[in-house]
């Protein structure tokens, strides 16, 4: 039986549209500012509460279809972040010391603190922070750990190699 060959894959309409988010959300605001339907039917109609859609209108007229766009959800402030002048003295002593770990920093820096130096009021950040500081500065040459083996495939591989 002869193979059939195939046919360039042509692109097949499909019977229905996609849309956007931004797209759906202008659609919902002309149909309300339409006024054929009550805000609770349009809001049923789109799958969204009555708040939501109160705040998409809300936005439609602040600030045009671009308030309809998808908003970060980052936070604006960060308040557990480590201070800049704290990163800065973690990285100084690194380069001072470059084969010392976070927690061995960290004792060092709490120490010259001790003495009634300039670091006596830090508030030092944990030693995970410290070691996620210099890694993120590129400090830390990362290491290729072995996998561990397990079970009793690993225990044959052991027995056969002695």
């Amino acid at each position: 039986m002869p193979a059939r060959k195939r046919a360039r894959k042509e692109r097949v309409p499909v019977p229905w549209k996609e849309r956007s988010v931004p797209d759906e959300r202008l659609r919902f605001v002309i149909a309300c500012l339409e006024g054929a339907d009550s805000m609770a039917a349009l809001c049923r109609r789109f799958g969204v509460s009555r708040r939501v859609g109160y705040k998409w209108l809300s936005r439609y007229k602040d600030l045009g279809p671009a308030g309809l766009a998808e908003r970060s959800r980052a936070p604006l402030t960060s308040p557990n972040k480590v201070a800049a002048a704290v990163e800065r003295r973690i990285l100084s002593m690194r380069a001072d010391h470059p084969t010392w770990g976070a927690r061995k920093l960290l004792v060092a820096l709490a120490r010259r603190g001790g003495g009634g130096g300039s670091d006596a009021d830090v508030d030092w950040p944990a030693a995970s922070t410290v070691g996620e500081i210099i890694r993120r500065a590129g400090l830390v040459a990362s290491s290729q750990a072995q996998p561990v083996r397990v079970g009793a495939a690993a225990a044959a591989a052991t027995v056969a190699v002695a």
